[in-house]
C-alpha cells in the first residue's frame, strides 16, 4: 500500500505543471516529420510553443514550424495568433491601362457607347475606351481594394439573419475576412448573448482572436498591404513594406508574419520573373525584328546578330521586368532565361526569303539520303528521269554561273530582293534566323522543309517558248505551213519564288 501511495504521488509531481496548465484531457500533437506527442501545452508565444509530455513529464519547446501544418493552423486559431493570408475576400477584377500608361484595376460596372465605368474603393471612374491601350487584363484582387469596408459589410449584412447566433458567427467571419475586427468582436459577442450553447468553442476562441486581432488591426492593417503588393506585381513595394514592419512595429509579436510575408514576396518576385522571362523574351524578339525590317538592310541584320539585335533583345525585357522589380537585371535575366522550363516549342519560317541562305543552309538537317530511283518501266517513267536529269543539269549550270559571276552583283541581287520582300516576311524571316543562329534557343536538328508552292518543290519553271524567231528558222529550212504548226519549244527558268532552293524553311524553337 504504501508503495502504491508512493507512486501515485510522483505521478502527481510529475504531471503538475501539465495538470495546471492544460485542464483538457490530454491531447494528441502532430508534427511536420509524421511523429506524434501526447500530453499537453504549458504557454504558448507567436514564435513557439511549451509542450509537456504525459508519459514523462518532459517540457518542450517546438517552434509553430515544427508542427503539422494543419495542427499548426488549428492551434493557431484556437488561440487567436494572426495568420496574414489565410482566409481574405478576393474578387475578380480588369486591370485597364491607358495609352499613357496609367493602370486602373476594379471592377468594371458597364461598357456603354464609348465609355468603360470601373469602380475603385476609391472612386468610380468613367475611362473612354479611344484611351485604352489594349484589351482590359482579368485579375483577381482583395475585395477591400474594390470596395469600403462599410460596402462589403453591407453586403454581407443584407444576406444573413443577425436575429440568429448562426447569422452573427457568419457576419463576424466575414468581418474578420475584410479585416474589420472591431465589427467581428461586436458579432462574436452577440452570438454569445443570443444563444450561449451555439458552437461554444468556435465563438470563445473568435472573440479571442477577433479581439487579438482589432487591438493590432493597424498591423494587420500593414501586412496585408504587403500580400496586396505582391498581387500588383509591385514586389520591391512589398519587400521594402515587409522590411520596415519590424522597425515600425519592434514589439509586435506579428514580427513571424511580417518575416513569412517577405519570405512569400521574394519568392513571389523569384517565380514571377522566371515565368515571364520566355514570354518577355519571344515579345521583345517581335519588336525588333518588326524595327529592323523596316529600316535594316540584309547586310546589317546578319551584322547585328552577335551584337546589337542580342543586345536590343535582353534590354527591352529587362526594362520590361523593371516595372515592377529592380532586382531583374541583365545577369538576373540571363540566368533566369537558361533556367526556363522548356515545354512549347515556337516555329519560325524563312519563307520565300529561304534562298538568301544559300542552298547548303537552306538544306542543312535535311534526309540526306537518297532513294535509288527505279528502272523506268515505260515512256512516261522515261520521260520523267530525263526531265529530272535535265532539271538537275540546269540548276547546277546555275550555281555554277552565280560562283563564276562574283561576290559584288550576287550581293546587290540579295539586297535587291530583300528590299522587296513585305516587311512581315522580312520581319518572319529575322526571328527565323535568330532563334536558328543566335545560340540563345534549343532548335531541333530536323527542320520542316515544304516545297516551294512557285515550282512545286523543283526550283524551276518550264516555259514553252513558241515565237518568230521559231517559225522564221522553221520556214527557211522548208516546213512551210506544217513548220508553223510544229511543237512549241521547251525551255526552263529558275523559279523566281525560291531562286532554284526549291524548299521553304522553318525551324522549331523553345
Amino acid at each position: 500500500m504504501k508503495i502504491l501511495q508512493l507512486s501515485a504521488l510522483l505521478a502527481l509531481l510529475v504531471l503538475a505543471p501539465f495538470a495546471a496548465a492544460q485542464q483538457d484531457a490530454t491531447m494528441m500533437l502532430r508534427l511536420r516529420d509524421g511523429s506524434i506527442l501526447w500530453g499537453g501545452i504549458l504557454e504558448h508565444t507567436p514564435e513557439s510553443l511549451v509542450f509537456v509530455r504525459a508519459d514523462t513529464g518532459g517540457r518542450h519547446r517546438l517552434g509553430w514550424s515544427l508542427l503539422d501544418p494543419v495542427e499548426e493552423k488549428e492551434l493557431k486559431t484556437r488561440f487567436g495568433y494572426v495568420e496574414i493570408a489565410a482566409d481574405e475576400v478576393y474578387v475578380d477584377a480588369e486591370t485597364l491601362t491607358t495609352t499613357e500608361g496609367q493602370q486602373y484595376t476594379g471592377v468594371v460596372l458597364s461598357r456603354t457607347g464609348d465609355t468603360i465605368l470601373i469602380k475603385t474603393a476609391s472612386a468610380t471612374i468613367p475611362l473612354p475606351k479611344a484611351r485604352l491601350a489594349g484589351s482590359p487584363a482579368p485579375t483577381q484582387v482583395p475585395a477591400r481594394e474594390v470596395y469600403t469596408k462599410d460596402e462589403l459589410y453591407a453586403q454581407k449584412a443584407a444576406e444573413v439573419d443577425t436575429s440568429t447566433a448562426l447569422g452573427q458567427v457568419e457576419l463576424a467571419t466575414w468581418c474578420e475576412r475584410i479585416l474589420d475586427f472591431a465589427r467581428a468582436v461586436e458579432h462574436w459577442t452577440k452570438a454569445q448573448e443570443l444563444d450561449p450553447s451555439h458552437r461554444t468553442d468556435e465563438v470563445k476562441a473568435g472573440l479571442a482572436r477577433a479581439t487579438e486581432k482589432a487591438a493590432r488591426a493597424d498591423q494587420i492593417e500593414w501586412l496585408a498591404n504587403v500580400d496586396a503588393l505582391v498581387v500588383k506585381k509591385r514586389f520591391d513595394d512589398a519587400i521594402a513594406a515587409a522590411d520596415a514592419f519590424t522597425t515600425r512595429f519592434a514589439d509586435s509579436p506579428l514580427r513571424p508574419d511580417a518575416k513569412r510575408a517577405l519570405d512569400r514576396a521574394v519568392k513571389a518576385r523569384d517565380r514571377w520573373v522566371t515565368e515571364r522571362v520566355w514570354s518577355l523574351w519571344n515579345a521583345q524578339l517581335g519588336k525588333v525584328a518588326r524595327e529592323l525590317s523596316v529600316r535594316a538592310t540584309l547586310a546589317e541584320v546578319l551584322a547585328g546578330l552577335e551584337g546589337k539585335l542580342q543586345e536590343d533583345v535582353l534590354a527591352g525585357v529587362v526594362k520590361e521586368l523593371a516595372k515592377s522589380t529592380k532586382e531583374a537585371t541583365a545577369e538576373v535575366v540571363r540566368r533566369a532565361f537558361a533556367a526556363r522550363r522548356k515545354e512549347r516549342w515556337l516555329r519560325a519560317s524563312y519563307g520565300q526569303g529561304t534562298w538568301l541562305l544559300g542552298k547548303q543552309a537552306a538544306l542543312k538537317g535535311a534526309d540526306g539520303e537518297t532513294k535509288p530511283q527505279d528502272a523506268p518501266v515505260n515512256e512516261r517513267d522515261k520521260e520523267r528521269m530525263e526531265l529530272e536529269q535535265r532539271l538537275s543539269r540546269f540548276l547546277e549550270n546555275q550555281q555554277l554561273a552565280r560562283s563564276a559571276q562574283g561576290g559584288a552583283d550576287d550581293e546587290d541581287e540579295r539586297e535587291t530582293f530583300w528590299k522587296e520582300l513585305p516587311s512581315t516576311a522580312r520581319q518572319n524571316w529575322i526571328v527565323a534566323y535568330y532563334a536558328e543562329n543566335s545560340g540563345v534557343f534549343e532548335v531541333r536538328p530536323q527542320p520542316l522543309l515544304s516545297p516551294c508552292r512557285e515550282c512545286g518543290g523543283t526550283g524551276t519553271r518550264q516555259m514553252s517558248i513558241v515565237g518568230a524567231n521559231s517559225v522564221n528558222n522553221q520556214a527557211q529550212a522548208g516546213g512551210g505551213r506544217a513548220a508553223q504548226q510544229a511543237a512549241p519549244t521547251d525551255t526552263f527558268a529558275e523559279c523566281v519564288g525560291c531562286h532554284g532552293i526549291g524548299i521553304v524553311r522553318r525551324v522549331s524553337y523553345r
